[in-house]
């Protein structure tokens, strides 16, 4: 009967009253139809047979096929056939996640302390090698703060030195920083704060 008018032929809600209380009572209407589909769903998935067959099997064995037998009950023992499927979609959604988080994470291929172990003023190592696409982790380790600032005129043509570079001060002990290299060629950066002491090191990409 809602909305009216050509939904209500007879004029069943020309009564403003009535009209409210016959809304309610569609969508009432509404919300048990959508249950009962629900209910139709989950059948089919117990048994694996659509909604005339489920009812035919009941009709000819009233008794041994419904919901409070332990004959239909023992529908709900997944079937290894079925266990099967279901394991394969975990193991589907399991990899699929997995690929998905390798791909946003950058693929890490070295790490540089900053700081010697003995307090040297260095980056260890001072020289790594990397492929493209690979990433390169600092670890803030002894005597800091240190930072990581990349020489522009000391990096291959076209990239660009800010979006290498972590100028802010890591001043705890393992803070760390990382850079992905897309770009195969040297890389030479150095300290700020050390520059001075020498504190310098090299990226190379392949």
């Amino acid at each position: 009967l809602y909305p009216g008018e050509a939904f209500d032929p007879l004029g069943l809600a020309d009564d403003p009253d009535t009209f409210a209380e016959l809304q309610v009572k569609e969508i009432k209407n509404g919300r048990l139809a959508m249950f009962s589909m629900f209910g139709y769903y989950v059948q089919a998935i117990v048994t694996g047979e659509g909604p005339v067959e489920n009812w035919t099997a009941h009709l000819a064995d009233p008794f041994a096929v419904n919901g409070l037998t332990a004959a239909f009950m023992g529908q709900f023992t997944p079937s290894p056939v079925a266990m099967l499927g279901m394991s394969s979609i975990k193991s589907a959604v399991v990899a699929t996640g997995a690929a998905a988080f390798l791909a946003a994470a950058p693929a890490l291929a070295a790490d540089v302390k900053l700081g010697g172990d003995n307090g040297q003023l260095a980056f260890v190592p001072s020289s790594v090698t990397i492929k493209a696409g690979e990433a390169v982790t600092w670890t803030n380790n002894a005597g800091f703060p240190h930072n990581i600032v990349f020489d522009e005129d000391a990096i291959p043509e076209g990239v660009k030195a800010d979006s290498l570079s972590h100028e802010d001060y890591l001043n705890a002990k393992g803070d760390q920083v990382s850079t992905t290299f897309n770009t195969a060629g040297s890389y030479s950066y150095y300290c700020e704060p050390h520059q001075g002491a020498g504190m310098q090191g090299k990226v190379i990409v392949e």
